[in-house]
């Protein structure tokens, strides 16, 4: 079995192998021992463990040792290819973070450790099938081109973003999706593939033949043993292969289709979402959704009305949308199949418009694959990709992307021109990447108008699209946003939203998120001193992440310790440096908190009360107001305390029980009613959310931070009740605010109820009852209004939780 390490072969195979572990230990998060480096072998140790198999004629092996013992020598030095990059990883681990070394050893058992023997099989059979090296090698060669063609169709012809293979194992998906489970996918995949080798085996046992050292088809015909053997092995082979799609190594359209059981059509969408989950209301309304989002882009691009019809896939949740195509947490889209995949949300869906302007703006880019690509069309532009997207749905939140991109200029943070535009800018973290091009893309379109950039998404060319390179349109953008006035607060919120490590900066990205779902799942079981547990081992592996630690503090008075979380948040404060001054805020608003349970009110409301001086976050205002309101009012403060503090954010039905003794007990505090309906919006109970934002605001809701966030929910219930009257009249009042936000969010909700009523004067179709708010007029009350600070990043709202608690 040594002269396989003697032959030429196999020496520039363990040399290619070695040069990989170097380069693995050279880069970041490949050099940790874990998902990254374990897939990066299994993409390229495998390719030559085929090659070592299929050269197995010109090493002499088969003459000296025969068939089953050249097998064994070939595995065996294909596994040594493996274990070459595997010792360099592991000896990396002394000046690399130790994420979790099980968990990579299974990977790497898993990806390139059953990659590569599979491939050492199949490339020795190809051997004992042909005459010569050459042609075995070329047989293989074809082979792993024809698995790399099966790939390329399924990512071009199915929804599938992940895929399953016998010489790679396991390719995840989107970059965003941190969590990478041994899952049973993958196992299951590698039990067909060891039936599979099995298979080859059996063939090559029963045509072998000894004197021609060939395989011979007619030697297997002729065996009666080789027909009980090999056909059964060839059957489980094929049963294998027909349970792909439920086992979950391959999907198809129309697999999922059938999965989600419901399909609604519009006139520009289609739309399939689960069946027996969805109302036929909320799937009536995803539809309009839809068909109003596509026409209202089109119409910005400058382009005709109608197109192509677009087809949205709805999943439950992010566990059936991974299962069913492999993107759990991100939304994505395929412009080439006219198909975007979203889990359920509210209505609007909060990011529907942004995978529709992909797909739209797919019509102006080149095929097959509908994106702008650079380098003679081979490479993908995702700085184009992506910031088209933002460019085109515009989404303000206290700040547009201009004034976040100035901010992000002035504080440094804004990277080069051709560092976003090209792969570069996966390299960032996602929100700034996405924001700053969605900003330098748009202001192209304010200054030079959609055709030259329609130009631009075709060619991916700056200098044919506008005459002049990209540096100087990227220079003259930075020029502009110098002058995009900015005060220290709103730098301040840029530098904690933006100031962030992207996922190759990250330290065990993989392991942190794999802890955070087991964290979340013990939490949501009642279990908080078990998720505090866990969160601690999230902040080991974190390095002591700041975030992840403030994170602690905050798990800490779930579980009743403030005492604590009081410690932990002062190690945080004191830390060499401290901590920025969004994270500042957020722990020192968690030192409130424990002040609160521990029933020291006076610190916590003034705590409050001087971050409310300087919060930028219109969600952050709005806690630190209510927050400030349980602790002013002592019928208030059980329940406030109860529902913001103390409450795990899962448990929504004792939520709502809190909420409603709340009203029930003080049944004059509009920020009771206001609360109760959020929640009761949260619920699905439309017409009782409604009635109950409406009495909120009949009570003199303020001050404007809460009033205008009542407005901008009853716009949507309005809308849903089929009342298009009401609820321009409430999108009126949030276009005569002075936040830039809701001025943006009124002038889209004005917009789809003018599409609504053109669309109704054709064909009448209502979407529900006329709602219950009678002639309550929505006017500011007599309060003077609150200060408006710099805006910090507004938390994503979870998806199985529609509306966020304030």
């Amino acid at each position: 079995m040594t002269a396989v390490f003697r032959w030429r072969r196999w020496r520039i195979a363990a040399g290619v192998s070695a040069c990989l572990g170097i380069a693995l230990v050279l880069l970041p998060q490949l050099g940790v021992l874990g998902f990254e480096a374990a897939f990066a072998c299994a993409v390229v140790v495998p390719i030559a463990a085929g090659a070592l198999g299929a050269g197995l004629r010109r090493s002499g092996l088969l003459d000296a040792a025969g068939p089953w013992r050249s097998l064994a020598a070939v595995v065996v030095g294909a596994e040594f290819l493996v274990a070459v990059p595997l010792l360099l990883v592991v000896a990396n681990m002394i000046r690399s973070p130790i994420c979790d070394p099980l968990e990579g050893l299974a990977f790497f058992a898993l990806l390139p450790g059953a990659s590569a023997a599979f491939a050492a099989v199949a490339g020795w059979a190809l051997a004992l099938a042909t005459r010569t090296s050459f042609l075995g090698t070329l047989a293989w060669t074809l082979v792993y081109l024809a698995s790399v063609c099966v790939v390329a169709y399924r990512f071009m012809a199915t929804p599938a973003v992940a895929f399953f293979g016998p010489f790679f194992g396991q390719f995840p998906g989107v970059l965003y999706d941190a969590f990478v489970p041994i899952s049973a996918p993958l196992l299951t995949l590698r039990a067909t593939n060891l039936v599979e080798a099995a298979a080859i085996v059996a063939i090559v046992r029963w045509s072998y033949d000894p004197v021609r050292r060939r395989l011979s088809a007619g030697r297997l015909f002729r065996s009666r043993i080789a027909a009980q053997v090999v056909l059964p092995a060839l059957g489980a082979v094929a049963l294998g292969w027909l349970a792909g799609p439920g086992l979950g190594h391959r999907t198809s359209a129309e697999h999922i289709a059938a999965e989600l059981g419901e399909r609604a059509a519009g006139r520009v969408c289609d739309v399939l979402a689960p069946r027996s989950y969805i109302a036929a209301d909320d799937l009536r309304l995803l539809v309009e959704d839809c068909d109003f989002r596509a026409q209202s882009i089109r119409r910005f691009l400058g382009l005709d009305a109608g197109g192509e019809r677009i087809t949205v896939f709805a999943f439950r949740d992010e566990a059936q949308k991974a299962r069913l195509m492999g993107a759990g947490r991100t939304s994505v889209a395929k412009p080439w199949r006219r198909e975007v995949y979203v889990n359920l949300a509210g209505f609007p869906h909060p990011v529907l418009e942004h995978e529709l302007a992909h797909v739209i703006l797919g019509d102006l880019a080149p095929r097959p694959f509908r994106i702008p690509a650079l380098v003679a069309g081979l490479l993908p532009a995702p700085g184009l990709i992506e910031g088209g997207a933002v460019a085109v749905e515009w989404a303000p939140d206290v700040m547009s992307p201009h004034g976040w991109a100035a901010a992000m200029d002035r504080l440094g943070l804004l990277p080069e021109a051709g560092d976003l535009v090209g792969v570069g800018f996966l390299g960032h973290a996602a929100g700034l990447a996405y924001t700053a091009m969605g900003s330098f893309i748009r202001r192209l379109i304010e200054t030079r108008g959609t055709c030259a950039f329609r130009r631009l998404y075709a060619q991916a060319d700056f200098e044919a699209a506008y005459g002049r390179p990209l540096e100087d349109l990227w220079a003259e953008w930075r020029a502009w946003l110098a002058t995009v006035p900015l005060d220290d607060a709103r730098l301040d919120a840029a530098r904690a939203r933006f100031d962030v490590p992207g996922f190759f900066r990250a330290r065990c990205p993989r392991t942190v998120a794999r802890l955070a779902l087991q964290r979340d799942e013990r939490a949501a079981a009642g279990d908080m001193l078990g998720a505090a547990a866990v969160q601690e081992r999230i902040c080991e592996v974190s390095g002591d992440d700041a975030g992840q630690r403030a994170t602690l503090v905050s798990a800490w008075i779930a579980a009743g310790r403030p005492e604590r979380a009081l410690a932990e948040a002062r190690s945080i404060l004191s830390a060499d440096g401290g901590p920025g001054r969004g994270l500042r805020d957020d722990v020192e608003q968690m030192m409130a908190d424990a002040w609160w349970v521990q029933g020291r009110r006076e610190e916590a409301i003034d705590t409050c009360r001087r971050l409310l001086g300087r919060a930028a976050e219109a969600a952050e205002r709005r806690v630190l107001l209510v927050k400030i309101h349980g602790l002013s009012d002592p019928v208030a403060e059980p329940f406030v305390r109860g529902y913001l503090v103390e409450r795990p954010a899962g448990d929504r039905e004792s939520a709502l029980r809190l909420l409603e003794d709340y009203v029930r007990v003080a049944p004059t505090d509009p920020i009771a009613h206001y609360l109760l309906g959020r929640r009761l919006m949260s619920a699905d109970r439309h017409a009782d959310a409604e009635a109950a934002l409406t009495a909120a605001i009949a009570m003199g809701l303020s001050p404007d931070d809460l009033r205008l966030e009542a407005v901008r929910l009853l716009v949507a219930l309005a809308y849903r009740a089929g009342d298009l009257d009401q609820a321009a009249s409430d999108a009126a009042l949030l276009a005569a605010s002075g936040s830039e936000r809701f001025r943006a969010e009124a002038a889209d909700w004005l917009e789809r109820i003018d599409w609504a009523r053109r669309r109704r004067t054709r064909a009448a179709l209502p979407l529900g009852s006329a709602g219950v708010r009678g002639a309550v007029r929505r006017e500011a009350p007599n309060s003077p209004p609150v200060q408006s600070i710099a805006p910090a990043q507004e938390p994503v709202a979870d998806a199985s939780e529609p509306s966020s608690r304030l």
